[in-house]
């Protein structure tokens, strides 16, 4: 409140109502520092309803000064009024404080139920991973179930066929009228005893036809112009053996893995050329190969490249067809003390007893797969992408080298791949290439010096097993006797020719001709290729 002409103001501590008996005294004022001034009378006056109240007249030096009394009101007023908004604010506060502990208490609650509901998924999950463990047990017993009754089947169609000479060949059977003694050439004489070798002069089964025969009673008998007999009765005169042998001599002095293994034989160039891959057998196992766990020990100075190729089975060892990948068994950081394993390191895994499927055409007399084997084959090369791009991999180097037969007979064939080296994750850019499997785009942007760069997708691999499916079922890969540079610089205009397609399977030309489009994004998808009736109707 301001005072003109130097009046001071009053500053009133109270103004209650007074009895009439009671005695006034003036207020006491707080003067500041302007001319003095005083209370020059001090009334009172009956209110309405009968108490006394005070009047003042306020007097400074220069006179009456009653609008100070009335500003004062007015301030008063006004300090009611603050009060009453506090009063307001105060109380729309702890309105909102309510609210707030309100949906407080609301979040608390959706929370412990978010809390519930986890819990019960956390339960339903670890349910689940059970079932899902107790399916692949199931599946692992089923597959092995389905085995020995492939072996019964096997020794019962013996038993039918053992007073007929007949002999089991790929994608037939036949049985003999008369008894003689026919040709095997170019024979080899598999891990369990039974040959495969190219049949002539049988009464039933036409010359050139490439077969595999029961396991022999005594394997002595196999030498060039000796004559065999197998389990079933059947006789051979073996011809000329082919170049190939799987030698199952032990070295005896080159252990592995501080003793745990003795390599066999001699070893053998990975398909790539970095890799030495040797037979192997456990130190325990009384120097003998264990053809029921046939085992190999791929040895490199690459421990980068090796170390993936761990990760790598490791990732994809969990699916339901892992069956279709070979198991891996060991990585060893040292892979031993012998000068040749001095410094590098070892991958041991499961072996294929019948070599890959290259030199399995190869020893069949360079032709293709038939029937039930080709089908067979065909769709454990497509679970094995299926597998590869489930784990997210891309795999870069699906071709028939990276597969080894495990398992042949009765027109069937067992296959599964190796060599995951290779495989990068999806996005990831290729680490190496082989120019018969690798797409027309990866090979331009090689050639224009843009291969480290190249972004690595499905279609890749989807590319490559059309080639796989051509060269399985034909016996020669589409780019037959190329170079590699020649390979890779055709790669890029690369037109297919469906005459060029010596296949009987309609289904098959189809499926082949979708895998090898030029254009990655026309690719099916590996569920779209074993969707295709090609898969479907057999």
């Amino acid at each position: 409140m301001k005072v003109k002409n130097g009046a001071v103001a009053f500053i009133l501590v109270s103004l209650s109502p007074l009895p009439s008996t009671a005695f006034i005294h003036p207020i006491v004022a707080v003067q500041a520092k302007i001319p003095p001034f005083y209370v020059s009378s001090l009334n009172s006056v009956h209110s309405s309803n009968g108490a006394l109240e005070p009047r003042f007249q306020i007097k400074g030096n220069n006179g009456d000064y009653s609008a100070v009394t009335q500003e004062i009101a007015i301030l008063r007023k006004a300090l009611d009024d603050k009060e009453v908004a506090f009063s307001a604010a105060t109380g729309a506060l702890e309105s909102n404080q309510n609210e707030l502990l309100v949906k407080i208490s609301d979040l608390v609650a959706a929370l412990n139920e978010a809390q519930n509901v986890m819990s019960l998924a956390e339960s339903k999950l670890s349910k689940t991973k059970k079932e899902l463990a107790d399916a692949q047990s199931r599946i692992t017993d089923l597959e092995s179930a389905l085995d020995h009754k492939d072996a019964e089947l096997v020794e019962i169609r013996e038993e039918l066929k053992q007073n007929s000479g007949g002999e089991v060949f790929v994608g037939s059977t036949s049985e003999t009228e008369e008894f003689q003694i026919p040709d095997l050439n170019d024979w080899y004489l598999e891990s369990d005893g039974a040959i495969m070798g190219i049949v002539s002069n049988h009464p039933g089964i036409e010359d050139g036809t490439t077969i595999l025969t029961s396991p022999l009673e005594n394997t002595s008998s196999v030498i060039e112009h000796g004559i065999i007999t197998t389990s079933s009765g059947s006789k051979y005169r073996l011809g000329k053996p082919v170049a190939y042998q799987d030698s199952s001599e032990l070295s005896g002095d080159i252990f592995c893995g501080d003793g745990k293994y003795i390599l066999v034989g001699k070893p053998k160039n990975s398909a790539a050329g970095r890799s030495q891959i040797w037979s192997a057998v456990r130190s325990d196992s009384g120097n003998t190969l264990d053809e029921d766990a046939p085992l190999v020990v791929k040895v490199s100075s690459n421990r980068i490249a090796m170390e993936r190729e761990w990760e790598n089975y490791q990732r994809v060892k969990n699916g339901f067809t892992r069956g279709l990948i070979v198991s891996p068994i060991e990585f060893l950081n040292e892979a031993g003390s012998n000068t040749l394993l001095a410094q590098k390191c070892a991958l041991v895994m499961e072996r294929g007893v019948h070599g890959d499927v290259k030199e399995f055409l190869a020893r069949m007399g360079g032709k293709g797969l038939k029937g039930p084997a080709l089908h067979h084959a065909a769709r454990a090369a497509a679970k094995c992408i299926q597998i590869m791009h489930t784990s997210q991999l891309v795999w870069t180097d699906l071709k028939i080298e990276n597969f080894v037969v495990v398992k042949f007979g009765e027109g069937s064939i067992l296959i599964k791949a190796i060599d995951l080296e290779s495989a990068i994750e999806r996005g990831g850019t290729p680490v190496d290439f082989s120019p018969e499997s690798c797409p027309p785009e990866f090979a331009a942007a090689f050639l224009a010096g843009e291969g480290q760069g190249f972004v690595l997708d499905y279609s890749y691999d989807i590319w490559s097993l059309g080639t796989f499916l051509y060269e399985v079922s034909t016996g020669h890969g589409p780019f037959e006797g190329l170079t590699p540079s020649e390979i890779t610089h055709r790669l890029p205009n690369f037109e297919l020719d469906i005459d060029d397609f010596n296949i009987d399977e309609p289904d098959l030309i189809d499926l082949i001709t979708q895998c090898l489009h030029l254009n990655p994004e026309k690719r099916p998808s590996i569920t779209q290729v074993l969707d295709h009736p090609f898969f479907s109707l057999n």
